[in-house]
């Protein structure tokens, strides 16, 4: 979700992503928060699993769904496989992504950009409706 408002769509997915922002050092480098489980009867929400660099969030999501594949009782949903995992679990599955920066410049590029990364701020997009996501 690059929404704004945010509207929530992340915590409410099978897989959630939503953008912010880490420094790393003095400089600011994007990164994803990844959100699991959310949608299922028992948790509607979905829990924040790890801040992964936008550059390796692909990964992250890749790893996510081999291990469902992998892991899963037959017949089991992805919610129901993720809602039997600890989080402390995915932690660690993805915790290698989260770290590594030293010399590392591809933390400092956004997913699909070769240019440094650098905070804008300012109103919506140009054509963008006011209040929507």
């Amino acid at each position: 979700s690059g929404c704004a408002n945010s509207c929530a769509h992340h915590h409410w997915a099978d897989i959630g992503l939503f953008g912010l922002v880490r420094r790393v050092g003095d400089q600011p480098a994007p990164h994803y928060a990844l959100v699991l489980g959310g949608g299922t009867d028992a948790t509607p929400l979905g829990t924040r699993i790890a801040e992964i660099p936008a550059r390796r969030v692909g990964i992250a999501v890749r790893r996510v769904l081999s291990s469902y594949l992998a892991e899963r009782s037959e017949s089991e949903s992805f919610s129901q496989f993720v809602g039997r995992q600890a989080p402390g679990q995915w932690a660690t599955r993805l915790a290698d992504l989260s770290a590594g920066y030293a010399g590392n410049q591809d933390v400092f590029r956004d997913a699909g950009s070769d240019e440094v990364f650098a905070v804008k701020t300012g109103g919506p997009a140009p054509g963008t409706p006011k209040g929507d996501c």
